[in-house]
């Protein structure tokens, strides 16, 4: 589908639609926050996945505070949600609560846990991410599958996009398993505000260091995905950490 479409109609649409990309391994399909770091040291992800091959359509909220310790707030069970995949990199067990997203506007949304989060995001198109996004949905599916090609749009988005070193596969996630990441339409966030836990977390800018979630680098500069969707090795009990035994 080539149409322009804004993040709330992309969002949309895919909730409606509801399908995976083929394949035989774990695989997701939906939008979010790749990732969006604030000037005082939080870091915040947002995953809303419309379908999945391991489980019901769930909610994940990555935070990641000052201190450096990350909390995963999901919807979902943890094994079937993205503890699944980053569990052994958390201060604590995952926690399961109701996550609302509410968009404001065609390129506005709210991200609200009750006694948690207050997060809104701002959105839009550039230049780079029309083009980025353009391109991304043009090549056919099987190309998001293929390692050359996964080297080939991370090196472009790493010089192209500002947000420091960009990857979309690797070799393992804090849980163990290997990774393609597709965030075939993006927008570039503008402006966001959020008070977590009643903290006003600042502005947006960039970390001193970037951050990574396993080999996966998260980028320094907010960009919000849709129509994106994720291929992770099917879970092998002897080689991949369950959820459960979070730090």
């Amino acid at each position: 589908m080539s149409k322009k479409l804004t993040p709330r109609e992309a969002a949309t649409s895919m909730e409606i639609a509801r399908v995976l990309p083929p394949g035989d391994d774990e695989r997701a399909i939906g939008y979010g926050v790749i990732g969006l770091p604030f000037s005082g040291g939080d870091y915040l992800v947002l995953r809303d996945f419309h379908a999945a091959s391991f489980g019901p359509p769930y909610r994940s909220v990555w935070h990641r505070n000052p201190a450096g310790e990350w909390r995963v707030y999901t919807t979902g069970r943890p094994e079937e949600s993205c503890p699944r995949y980053i569990s052994a990199d958390l201060v604590e067990p995952s926690t399961v609560t109701p996550i609302d997203v509410t968009w404001l506007d065609d390129f506005t949304m709210r991200v609200f846990i009750d006694d948690v989060l207050d997060w809104t995001v701002e959105c839009r198109a550039t230049a780079l991410t029309t083009m980025m996004s353009a391109m991304s949905i043009a090549m056919p599916m099987g190309a998001w599958t293929n390692k050359g090609f996964h080297a080939v749009m991370g090196h472009m988005a790493t010089a192209m996009m500002g947000a420091g070193r960009m990857r979309l596969s690797g070799t393992h996630l804090p849980n163990g398993q290997s990774f393609m990441a597709a965030p075939r339409r993006i927008w570039e966030v503008t402006r966001s505000t959020a008070l977590i836990s009643g903290r006003d977390a600042g502005v947006i800018g960039p970390l001193v260091e970037q951050e990574f979630c396993g080999d996966f680098p998260l980028p320094q500069k907010g960009y919000l995905f849709a129509d994106g969707f994720g291929h992770f090795e099917n879970f092998d009990p002897t080689r991949h950490t369950l959820p459960t035994t979070a730090r």
